[in-house]
């Protein structure tokens, strides 16, 4: 997927041009900075692995630094909380920690611009959760943090603008809220109905008269629908009517909030990771 970025997408000040290319340690993309400078942002993924200390994997780092100092490896340890684990061996680390290890070999040069791709795979729920708030802390302290992620949740909780992609392609661009209200629908029903199949297509013509049903069934016995509407409680009464009329039974009504992962639906017409 190399294909250029639309000239509206920006980064804090900086606006993204184009992928170069993919190395061992991240994907690189061509970026423009504020005073028209092109710069090279690396994204880091987290393979650090190798018998050194944490914090001498960092010393090792700085070598290639310049103004990198030995207080600021101390400074930036603490950051990420792992003071105490210093002079461990990175081998002997979960993979919260050598995610978190990654996050403070970033945060070495004091960057404007971080770049994360997809920082909190295969992490426990307590390292998941200590690494978005990192994420906010650096947010608070004015920096620009540029994160790819498959979690719509973490992209709710933690961006200020979202681009969603799909096949290299931006389709959308706008702020968690933006994007839900993009859909003209507050609310997603999900039913569960007892009928025979033949009464499918006009239990699905009932429905989709007082709502936009956006996904359907099959399944034990029983047929399943997803329904985006802008009122549950106008919606559900329509549905126990259709039911009866069709003698089916309504035997499960869930009500949610449209959510990101709607959105994505909707715009790619595929589930996520599919």
């Amino acid at each position: 997927m190399n294909a250029t970025p639309p000239p509206d997408v920006r980064v804090g000040d900086y606006r993204l041009l184009t992928r170069l290319g993919q190395g061992g340690m991240g994907v690189v993309h061509l970026a423009q900075a504020p005073d028209g400078r092109r710069v090279a942002l690396k994204v880091l993924r987290p393979h650090i692995v190798g018998d050194e200390e944490a914090r001498e994997r960092l010393a090792r780092e700085v070598s290639s630094l310049r103004r990198i100092t030995s207080p600021r490896i101390a400074e930036i340890l603490e950051t990420v909380h792992l003071t105490d684990r210093a002079d461990d061996y990175v081998e002997k680390f979960s993979t919260g920690m050598r995610q978190r290890l990654v996050l403070a070999r970033a945060l070495l040069p004091a960057p404007a611009l971080l770049l994360l791709d997809e920082p909190t795979v295969g992490l426990d729920p307590q390292a998941a959760r200590d690494l978005r708030e990192r994420v906010l802390q650096l947010r608070d302290e004015g920096r620009t943090v540029l994160l790819t992620t498959h979690y719509m949740e973490e992209a709710d909780q933690l961006c200020d603008r979202i681009a969603i992609v799909d096949h290299g392609l931006v389709v959308a661009l706008d702020t968690p809220d933006g994007l839900k209200r993009s859909l003209r629908a507050t609310e997603v029903v999900r039913l569960e109905v007892t009928a025979p199949p033949t009464a499918d297509p006009a239990l699905v013509a009932r429905v989709g008269a007082a709502g936009e049903v956006t996904h359907q069934q099959r399944e034990n016995g029983s047929l399943h629908l997803t329904v985006h509407c802008t009122s549950a409680r106008d919606l559900v009464p329509l549905v126990v009517d259709a039911a009866r009329s069709e003698s089916a039974e309504l035997r499960n009504v869930q009500v949610l909030p449209i959510s990101l992962e709607d959105v994505f639906i909707s715009l790619t017409g595929r589930a996520l990771r599919e």
